[in-house]
């Protein structure tokens, strides 16, 4: 099952429209990216982003998954901040 971190890279892609940016402000290259949405797409069996020469947007099965990545995201974080909290 894959991580938060995967998350992560789908809602950064979603927020800026682009993996080269996405990449930037989750600090890792855009092929690390880029492989592993495709990993993400792969084990859901569903395309999520859709690829462009001028950037990405998400797809109706990714405007679908959106809210679910972000609960998790910021639930996983919520938990790590009462975690370090005590």
């Amino acid at each position: 099952m894959p991580g938060i971190r995967v998350l992560t890279y789908l809602i950064a892609i979603a927020e800026t429209g682009h993996f080269g940016r996405a990449a930037l402000r989750c600090n890792v290259s855009a092929s690390t990216l880029s492989g592993q949405i495709r990993r993400f797409e792969d084990y859901l069996g569903a395309r999520l982003i859709e690829r462009h020469p001028d950037g990405a947007r998400l797809t109706d099965a990714g405007r679908r998954v959106m809210p679910w990545a972000e609960v998790i995201v910021h639930s996983a974080n919520r938990l790590r901040e009462t975690a370090r909290a005590v």
